[in-house]
Formats: C-alpha cells, structure tokens, sequence
C-alpha cells in the first residue's frame, strides 16, 4: 500500500498513514528521497528539513533490457568513450545466477545527470534509437533481435549535487524514532558517472 504521510508530533513519530489504514508506530524506517519525504511530513519547520530542502539533486534515466544473451561477463561495467552518452552498463544477471536460471540476461544503464538536460525528458524511443548503437560500441557482437524486453524509468532525485551539504544534514536527527537512508548519504565516488558529453552521431 502506499504511503500517504508520516505522522510526527513533538518531535517523536506517532503513525504512517497508508490509503485507507492508519498504521500507528514509534518506529519508521525511510528509504524515499529526502524532497519525498518533506512531501510525507508536511509542514515541518525543524532543522533537519529546514537543510534537507538546501540539498541539489541530480537526477537518472536507467533503461533496463532483457537480453537472449548475456552481454558481457562483467557485472560492472565503466564506460568513459566520448562516443557513448551513458556512464556503464550494469549486468544483474553476473551478479545474480539465480536470473540466469530463471532465464533472464538483465542489463541496466544508468545516465545521470540535472533534470533540466534535453536528454532527461527524451521519449523511451529516442533513448533506445541511441542506445542500440552505443551498445554495438561496446560489444560488437550485439544485436537488436538479443532484446526480449525494455523499460526505461526516470527519477529527479538519484543522487545529492553537492555531498557536502548532505553529509551535515545526514549527522542530524530527524525525529525520536526516525530513520533515514537514501542515495543523499552516499558520496560520489565514481567520477566516471559524472555528466559528461557525448560525440554527436555517435549510435551512427
């Protein structure tokens, strides 16, 4: 069921209001992004969201494929080719045999990069004329008939712009009872899924 909001009340957590139940609590555990949560707790002038709204965030476009075959023997795969637009390609079926028994080849590949980008409101088809060739970059042997399934998925706020004000925010307390884990927390480790840009023409 979907959450609708959090109930807290002096500053300690009372209840989590789903669709049509009101479940009442003293303990939650939130992994939404922080600007989601200020939407579940509205009207909180506390510290903690006071900073949490100072928090830039870029955003990702993932499409996720399911394969024939495997892709690659990789698990993780970095991509800094100028001719490619997205930042690696992420084989869960290597990392998960159970996917390969259950007869899946899932990849995903993730860009990230600020909302406000052309690329972030590109429709699932422009993404995916792309990526067929970027793919072909990678791995010659590639073919479009390997694609059994396609999805794409869009979120604005997959990881903090700056670490800095995320990691104060992260040494505060949110409320008795709270507990907040998200993409925020973690710091940009990778420079390699940094925004960069691509070579025109490059899926040619």
């Amino acid at each position: 069921m979907r959450v609708r909001s959090i109930e807290i009340q002096g500053n300690t957590i009372q209840a989590v209001q789903l669709e049509s139940e009101r479940l009442a609590c003293d303990g939650v555990v939130s992994t939404v992004a922080l600007p989601v949560l200020d939407q579940l707790v509205p009207g909180q002038t506390t510290a903690y969201f006071e900073k949490a709204r100072q928090v830039k965030y870029i955003g990702v476009v993932c499409m996720v494929l399911n394969l024939k075959y495997s892709f690659s023997p990789n698990f993780w795969l970095n991509i800094n080719d100028p001719r490619i637009c997205f930042n690696g390609i992420i084989e869960q079926t290597n990392l998960n045999p159970n996917l390969r028994a259950a007869g899946l080849n899932i990849i995903y590949i993730p860009y990230y990069l600020p909302v406000s980008e052309p690329r972030y409101s590109f429709s699932d088809q422009q993404l995916y004329g792309e990526y067929i060739g970027m793919l072909k970059l990678v791995n010659p042997a590639f073919d479009e008939s390997w694609i059994v399934d396609r999805f794409v998925s869009r979120t604005a706020y997959a990881q903090a712009a700056s670490f800095a004000v995320a990691a104060r925010l992260m040494r505060q307390i949110l409320a008795a009872g709270a507990y907040t884990t998200s993409m925020t927390g973690f710091p940009p480790l990778s420079a390699t899924w940094a925004r960069r840009a691509c070579t025109p023409g490059a899926n040619r």
